[in-house]
C-alpha cells in the first residue's frame, strides 16, 4: 500500500465527493497508472481557488483506491 497526496483546489474536491470519483487530468495519465488498489490518496486543498476567498491549505480527507477506473468524457 502506497499513501499519495492528491493537491488540488477546493471545489475539485466538492466535486469527487459528491461524485465519489476522483479523476486526472492528461498531464496526470503516468500517476494514474501508478496508483494500485489499496492505495490511499490523502486529498490536499490548495490555497487557489475560483469561489472561495483565501481558503486554508489543509488535508481534507482522504480517499482508498477502488477497482473501477474510468476516462471521463468533458468537464464535471
Amino acid at each position: 500500500m502506497t499513501v499519495w497526496r492528491v493537491t488540488g483546489p477546493p471545489e475539485n474536491f466538492v466535486t469527487a465527493i459528491t461524485r465519489r470519483f476522483w479523476a486526472l487530468n492528461e498531464n496526470h495519465e503516468a500517476d494514474w497508472h501508478r496508483l494500485a488498489i489499496g492505495d490511499i490518496l490523502l486529498l490536499h486543498s490548495t490555497r487557489r481557488s475560483a469561489y472561495a476567498a483565501n481558503p486554508r491549505s489543509t488535508i481534507i480527507g482522504y480517499a482508498k483506491v477502488g477497482t473501477e477506473r474510468f476516462r471521463k468524457n468533458g468537464l464535471w
